[in-house]
């Protein structure tokens, strides 16, 4: 009770017993619910908003020295764990390129990182707030904020050894709208981000777009560097309108809170034949619009075929257990009477949208997890059945073959590997792998689809016995034509 939390306004230091005794809290009032983050924002004088600063967030006066003890607890027991891994967030609000320093020296001075985690960096819809706060001019000073800091360690790693070292342990980007955020229409403003200098916050979708514009551009640059790559993974509000989904379609690698997503069947569909990642948090959700968890179109997803998963959202607030996850998955499998095989094909599902790279993949999943076919699924490691797995592959293209049927033979993109695409592809393997170990800054020859050609330029090196798997069965071989 004697650590010094903050500095009154009297210019005195408080103490973390003198900083509960004046906010007035007992203890039956702390709520989990209560301290969740959005009832509170537009509040920051609240007593539970104080409290969460000083508990949740990293750049307090105590330098996140709590929530740094708090994360290091988990890590302990996920590294117990050979089989427990996971994807937390840290908030960036984007006030000065100073944040990235702040949130860097955070995770290396507390020792915040475990090879059992990746950290999300949440980019939360701020720009309106900050630029009354006098920390803004226009939109391009709040992405340069976000974005320089990166640009500049990319180029030279040296110039900044804790931020170079984070992004080694970093999974990607997410964007958050405000809960109070006006609904906007489906026209994208005509002003670029230097000449959004009003004091209200864009569009959402403004956001989306030229995050991803920024992530892809930074992205191409590292990946030709050798470097860590990251995904956009923004969330899906639950009041999200139309133009915030259709953003999420064409700009989002995979996409958080997803329950929205069911509500215009259109954009489902969609969301079905791009392969985008759903991870949808039933438990959350309940929580916090006060819904009915049977309601969730969670097991409408999964039996529709969507890539969906199921994942926790703020498990220091709203879970009740050491294992939230776990939590998620038990009642999910209770309330909607999932098999031992769908349970699997979830858990693959979490694994193949995660951040994490190519190493960790190919030990969990198998060397070939690249693949769309059972061919790319090895029983063994994912608990499977190759026959979930054709089962959805067989499905998704005769979809595509009758939208194809309709539109008078016209070809759609497939986000899902053919027989040909993946004969080829063993073809390539063979003969690459036969004459030389592959590096990771190979470029592939454009003979497949964008994203099996990101696959193939993060193929381990290796001799060719340890990258492709004992040939397939005579059955499975006869399935792939």
């Amino acid at each position: 009770g004697d650590d010094i939390v903050e500095i009154g306004e009297d210019g005195n230091p408080v103490t973390l017993s003198e900083f509960v005794e004046d906010s007035g809290l007992e203890g039956e009032d702390l709520d989990s619910q209560l301290l969740h983050g959005s009832n509170f924002q537009r509040n920051a004088a609240s007593p539970y908003a104080k409290l969460r600063s000083l508990l949740l967030h990293t750049d307090n006066h105590m330098g996140g020295r709590y929530y740094a003890e708090i994360i290091k607890q988990e890590f302990t027991c996920m590294e117990r764990d050979a089989f427990k891994f996971s994807e937390n967030r840290l908030t960036l609000p984007g006030k000065r390129p100073s944040d990235w320093d702040q949130l860097a020296n955070w995770c290396i001075s507390h020792g915040a990182q475990s090879l059992h985690n990746k950290w999300t960096v949440q980019i939360p819809e701020s720009y309106g707030y900050l630029r009354s706060q006098g920390y803004l001019r226009s939109f391009q000073e709040f992405l340069t904020n976000l974005f320089l800091p990166l640009w500049e360690v990319s180029i030279d790693p040296n110039r900044n050894f804790q931020l170079a070292h984070f992004l080694r342990h970093m999974a990607g980007f997410d964007c958050v709208p405000v809960s109070w955020s006006k609904v906007s229409g489906v026209a994208m403003p005509k002003e670029t981000p230097d000449q959004w200098t009003r004091a209200e916050d864009p569009p959402f979708p403004y956001y989306l777009y030229y995050l991803h514009a920024n992530i892809a551009a930074l992205n191409t640059f590292r990946a030709s560097r050798g470097l860590s790559v990251f995904l956009f993974r923004p969330h899906c509000a639950d009041d999200a309108g139309r133009s915030h989904l259709a953003a999420c379609f064409l700009l989002a690698d995979s996409v958080s809170h997803a329950a929205s997503v069911g509500r215009i069947p259109a954009v489902e569909y969609l969301f079905y034949l791009a392969r985008i990642g759903l991870a949808v948090s039933p438990l959350s959700s309940s929580h916090l619009s006060a819904s009915d968890y049977s309601s969730s179109p969670f097991p409408v997803f999964f039996r529709r075929g969507l890539n969906t998963t199921l994942s926790t959202d703020q498990p220091l607030v709203l879970h009740h257990t050491r294992e939230p996850l776990l939590e998620e998955y038990a009642v999910a499998n209770k309330m909607w009477q999932f098999s031992p095989t769908d349970m699997c094909e979830i858990a693959r599902n979490s694994v193949l949208q995660s951040g994490y790279g190519h190493d960790v993949l190919r030990r969990w999943l198998g060397d070939l997890y690249f693949l769309s076919s059972s061919l790319g699924n090895f029983a063994e490691k994912s608990h499977c059945p190759d026959i979930r797995i054709a089962y959805r592959f067989e499905v998704y293209h005769a979809e595509v073959d009758y939208l194809e049927s309709l539109c008078d033979d016209r070809k759609f993109r497939r986000y899902m590997h053919t027989t040909y695409d993946e004969r080829e592809l063993l073809q390539y393997l063979r003969r690459t792998v036969a004459q030389r170990r592959l590096s990771q800054r190979n470029v592939v020859p454009g003979l497949f689809l964008s994203r099996a050609s990101a696959k193939l330029s993060a193929l381990m090196e290796g001799e060719l016995s340890e990258i492709l798997p004992p040939l397939p069965s005579p059955g499975l071989a006869a399935r792939l034509g």
